[in-house]
Order: structure tokens, then sequence, then C-alpha cells
């Protein structure tokens, strides 16, 4: 569902960070539009850029 709302919008899906039992934080820059998820122990991701 999420996939669907991020295409709709014109998002770009660049990964994903599912499953495990790991906790994530995620970020998301307001001046960039680049989202980003951490999980514990490893660096971030970037997960999208909602901006062009």
């Amino acid at each position: 569902m999420v996939k669907q709302l991020l295409s709709k919008s014109k998002a770009k899906l660049l990964a994903q960070d599912i499953g495990g039992k790991s906790g994530r934080t995620m970020c998301m820059d307001s001046a960039t539009g680049v989202v980003t998820v951490k999980t514990s122990g490893s660096e971030p991701q970037v997960l999208a850029k909602l901006m062009s």
C-alpha cells in the first residue's frame, strides 16, 4: 500500500528496510526531501528522494 501511494505522488523509492527484529529510526530532511532509515548497529540508508 505504501509503495502505491509513493508511486502516485511521484516519489522515487530507492530502497526498503523491512523485517527483522532491530529497531529503526526514520528521518526526512525537509530541505532536500531525502528520507533515510537507520537500523540499530548500521549506517543510515537513503530510502527515497521526495523532491527532484
